[in-house]
Order: C-alpha cells, then structure tokens, then sequence
C-alpha cells in the first residue's frame, strides 16, 4: 500500500482530515460512473500529514449516491494505534 512505501522510507503519515460531501455528478463524473446525468454523487477529498504538520498526501474520489456505502469504527484515544488506512467494501 501506499502508507507500506511511505514508511519504509521513513515517511510516517500521523493524521489526516477527510472531508465528505453529497453533491450532483459533473456530467463528465457521471459518465465515468455510468451514471444518467443529472446523478447524485459522494466527493471526498483528504489531506494526509506527517508528524511535523506537512501534507504528504491527497486523494480526491467521486462515489456514485446509488453505490456508495461508508463504514466507521471509532476507538478511543488510548486505543488509537496511529494507523491510517482506506479499505474498499
């Protein structure tokens, strides 16, 4: 994965802010996403941080509204290892 590469070059992402968003597909978007368009669609955009504050990455994704599905577990503090990772459904 990407954060694999980026650690075994000592790079360590810390934190990162995602931001979501329901918004209607540009027409180009619904036509990758086999959409009729005017669609609706799910944007997100994410901005991936080392330890010293510097964005190392980011990722900006269009979902379809009829296909999306979005997942989160949530830990405490203590129990938040520091790992950062995008799983697909």
């Amino acid at each position: 994965s990407l954060y694999d590469f980026l650690s075994a070059h000592g790079l360590h992402p810390a934190s990162a802010h995602q931001i979501m968003t329901a918004e209607l597909a540009t027409p180009e978007e619904a036509r990758w996403l086999n959409l009729s368009y005017p669609a609706s669609a799910r944007c997100m955009k994410r901005t991936t941080f080392l330890s010293s504050g510097k964005p190392i990455g980011y990722v900006q994704s269009v979902y379809s509204g009829r296909d999306f599905y979005f997942t989160l577990s949530l830990k405490s503090a203590a129990e938040f290892s520091g790992e950062i990772r995008q799983t697909a459904a």
